[in-house]
């Protein structure tokens, strides 16, 4: 109720204060005559103007003073950070692949490799192919054996390697003759006159300088030596290689010693054959006139006909659009020696008396091995057309000296083929090879060689085409076409039909570890004579699945 009686004494005293506004009357007094106006419309300036003379100074000073805030806040010291190294994917350090089929009796693969080693790695490769094919009622069989172990140790100065080799092809002659296995043995032996058997082993080891600051010490030093068929061919190799600075030139230089030696073992017919060469090879290379120029000056000795032979190598590279167009051209010089185990994987039907194994003894045919020198006068020309495209040209022009050719000869039971040689060849030859990638779906490649002689020469095509692809179907299956193509080819006056196969493979990839494949090797079913008197087997396939672990 108090409250009541304040606010009722407050309202009273406000209105006290106030009062009505008291207007009284004002009297003008107009001096002279008041003339009222009203001014024209149009005369009226809406558009205000404003004009000031006064300029604004628009320099401005400023001084620096040096303040330190201090605070005591602390800051919390960051923890180190953990770094996590990318997970290792799951590697396999064995597989094994297993297979067999129509014409093919067995197919085997075995590979071993060390992994997640710095300084040291080892492994073997086994490989192994039969078939047990027959060509108009002859047996065609052979049997193809490949072993591979090697061992690398990685040292701060040095790098040490070491292989050794051992390759087993075996052949039975069928080429116009009796080829039955059956008449002498039940199995692929060594006891049958009519296997024609190359058993060939190497021992490799190699030393490489880490160290490139010592002049004096070999870059590079390897030894290997070789066995074929026990003693009937043997070859003894040591290569060195050295690199050292003359003033501004680094000059490379590589010696190399070879021993040839043949018809070793015990009870052979034909007179040992020991053949010593050495070969000395100063290069260097040099910049100038926008050009990169290889000069080399290889050095050659053979004891055998006491052959000395010097050959200058001048190669001229140039790059006319950087890492997209290259050109290359020049004279070079290459000769190798004509052995039992290169004229065996050229033409695995060779006459093979004196390499230690069974023969027909009725007739003695020995094989002449000589070395073959080539001097060469090239240009080629590379062109990236895109990232995904390549494309190679190359025309040669050979001068040959001791060009090995095959002629077929029997020995009154089966044909076989000896190794005969022209003293002089010139020969021109064309290169192409392009290769395409269309994404990650097709990859295509193309091999195209063309050869022009001016002389005719056995068994030798004049145009081959190579043509293979591969189509990738979510990285699941695999699909590899491909297509081989030779010319006709002459044995003597004799024509040998062009060569056409086409292969297909197949890759089935069900998981990391296991897959399996399909190879159909000649489905035209050719049977054109690979070599003469000697026809292809015709189709054939192998199936097998392969599991690594």
């Amino acid at each position: 109720m108090m409250k009541f009686y304040y606010i009722l004494i407050v309202l009273i005293l406000g209105f006290y204060k106030l009062f009505p506004q008291d207007i009284t009357t004002t009297e003008i007094k107009v001096v002279e005559n008041f003339m009222p106006t009203i001014l024209e419309a149009a005369r009226l300036n809406e558009n205000a103007i404003f004009l000031d003379t006064v300029k604004a100074k628009k320099t401005q000073s400023f001084n620096i003073f040096k303040v330190q805030i201090d605070s005591d806040y602390n800051t919390r010291p960051l923890s180190p950070a953990k770094v996590k190294s990318q997970k290792i994917p799951q590697l396999f350090n064995k597989r094994l692949s297993l297979g067999t089929g129509y014409k093919v009796t067995s197919k085997f693969n075995a590979v071993y490799n060390t992994i997640y080693s710095k300084d040291i790695s080892n492994g073997i490769i086994i490989n192994h192919l039969s078939n047990d094919a027959y060509v108009e009622d002859k047996y065609a069989g052979k049997q193809l054996d490949n072993i591979h172990m090697y061992i690398k140790k990685i040292q701060n100065n040095f790098t040490i390697k070491s292989t050794i080799d051992y390759n087993r092809l075996a052949f039975f002659t069928y080429g116009q003759g009796t080829s039955d296995k059956k008449k002498y043995d039940n199995s692929i032996t060594k006891n049958n006159p009519y296997l024609n058997r190359f058993s060939y082993s190497k021992l490799f080891f190699s030393l490489h300088n880490n160290h490139k600051k010592n002049n004096y010490a070999p870059n590079k030093l390897s030894f290997f030596i070789t066995d074929l068929n026990e003693f009937s061919e043997n070859q003894i190799n040591l290569k060195s290689s050295l690199e050292k600075n003359l003033d501004s030139l680094l000059v490379s230089y590589n010696i190399e010693y070879n021993n040839f030696l043949n018809y070793k073992n015990k009870d052979n017919v034909f007179e040992t054959k020991n053949v010593h060469t050495i070969s000395f090879t100063p290069s260097t290379s040099i910049n100038k006139y926008a050009l990169k120029i290889e000069l080399a000056l290889p050095i050659y000795y053979e004891s055998e006909f006491s052959k000395f032979k010097v050959f200058p190598q001048v190669i001229l590279n140039k790059q006319l659009v950087n890492n997209v167009l290259y050109i290359k051209g020049g004279l070079r010089h290459r000769n190798y020696r004509n052995t039992f185990k290169s004229l065996s994987e050229k033409n695995p039907y060779i006459h093979s008396f004196g390499t230690n194994q069974s023969i027909i003894n009725d007739s003695i045919i020995s094989q002449q091995l000589f070395t073959t020198y080539n001097d060469e006068l090239f240009f080629a020309i590379s062109n990236m057309l895109s990232k995904n495209e390549y494309l190679h040209f190359e025309c040669a022009y050979f001068n040959i000296n001791n060009y090995p050719y095959f002629s077929l000869i029997n020995n009154g039971y089966y044909n076989r083929f000896k190794v005969n040689y022209l003293e002089s060849l010139s020969q021109f030859r064309f290169t192409a090879k392009y290769s395409r990638d269309f994404g990650s779906l097709i990859k295509t490649s193309l091999l195209l060689k063309y050869y022009k002689r001016d002389k005719q020469v056995n068994h030798k095509e004049d145009l081959f085409v190579y043509v293979d692809s591969q189509i990738n179907l979510r990285d699941k299956i695999y699909l590899s076409p491909s297509l081989n193509y030779k010319t006709k080819r002459i044995s003597y006056n004799r024509e040998l039909s062009p060569v056409l196969q086409f292969d297909f493979n197949i890759l089935y990839i069900y998981s990391k570890q296991l897959s399996g494949y399909l190879n159909l090797i000649n489905l035209t079913n050719s049977k054109i004579e690979i070599w003469d008197s000697y026809k292809d087997v015709g189709f054939n396939l192998v199936l097998g699945v392969k599991y690594a672990f």
